[in-house]
């Protein structure tokens, strides 16, 4: 369920979901919506989304670890 995100492939499918992102860029680990995969000049950057509405460009290469987030609903 808590898939691991480690392609630019697999960013791009999980669009719209939310993943746990540990990355020194961030301060840490944080949950962040995935919003998007940009290409820009052959270099990966998500473009993802914090729960303040906030969003942050992140290369790929900066994320040390990060895992789809799955929260059950009753």
């Amino acid at each position: 369920m808590e898939r691991p995100l480690r392609t630019q492939s697999d960013w791009r499918r999980f669009v719209g979901r939310t993943a746990s992102v540990k990355s020194a860029s961030l301060g840490g680990r944080v949950e962040l919506e995935i919003v998007g995969v940009d290409d820009d000049a052959g270099v990966p950057r998500l473009r993802l989304r914090d729960a303040k509405g906030v969003e942050h460009l992140l290369g790929l290469a900066e994320v040390d670890e990060a895992r789809l987030v799955f929260h059950w609903k009753p």
